[in-house]
């Protein structure tokens, strides 16, 4: 789930020129970047593979790190300040499992996954949609 703090701060451009990438459960912003519907051109299909791939990518190392550590995949009800620290610590751990070739232990539980961030209709839309275009138009239609 979007965290409403990271929306916030996505929201008000903290982050500048950087984008984030979202399923096409989640509304275009001009910070999040989603695939396409129905691409077109051979710039758009390219958009979608680079798009998809790169998101496929993390969400495969998000799936471990959660089969993993469970408290992850949950709703965690601590302060910002604990909840930063649980998911550094558990990154830590799982990079070390990683480095020491231990095998994943099968889950005490399943971890539904969380529902996608509903998308809003509004008059920035058109806007982002242009957005999406420009960026697709300058790298991946050459």
């Amino acid at each position: 789930m979007f965290n409403q703090w990271m929306f916030s701060q996505c929201e008000s451009g903290l982050f500048g020129n950087k984008w984030l990438l979202g399923d096409s459960a989640y509304p275009l912003k001009p910070y999040l970047l989603t695939p396409l519907l129905n691409p077109e051109t051979q710039g758009q299909i390219l958009y979608n593979e680079a798009h998809i791939r790169t998101r496929n990518c993390i969400e495969r190392c998000f799936g471990v790190w959660k089969r993993r550590f469970p408290v992850v995949a949950l709703t965690l009800r601590l302060s910002l300040l604990r909840a930063h620290t649980v998911i550094i610590a558990t990154a830590v751990l799982h990079n070390i499992c990683r480095s020491k070739c231990l095998v994943d232990v099968p889950p005490e539980m399943e971890i539904p996954d969380a529902e996608a961030m509903p998308v809003a209709n509004n008059a920035n839309d058109v806007n982002n949609i242009m957005e999406r275009g420009i960026l697709i138009a300058e790298y991946f239609n050459k």
